[in-house]
């Protein structure tokens, strides 16, 4: 997935560890704000929704839209 910045996206699934913030996202559509980068693993995206919330969710949990 590439990470450009004020694309659109809707949540498709959550890691079943997810805490309830994230869960509340769950078919929701939101913009990629920027990427936060996890050492060793990946960059993901910052999604932001409607309400102005920012998190970070994995880029297999999201479809481009």
């Amino acid at each position: 997935m590439s990470l450009i910045i004020g694309k659109s996206v809707k949540v498709k699934e959550i890691n079943c560890n997810a805490p309830i913030k994230i869960i509340y996202y769950l078919g929701k559509k939101g913009k990629i704000k920027g990427k936060k980068i996890i050492p060793g693993i990946c960059v993901v995206p910052i999604i932001e929704f409607e309400d102005y919330t920012r998190v970070w969710i994995l880029p297999e949990e999201l479809d481009i839209l």
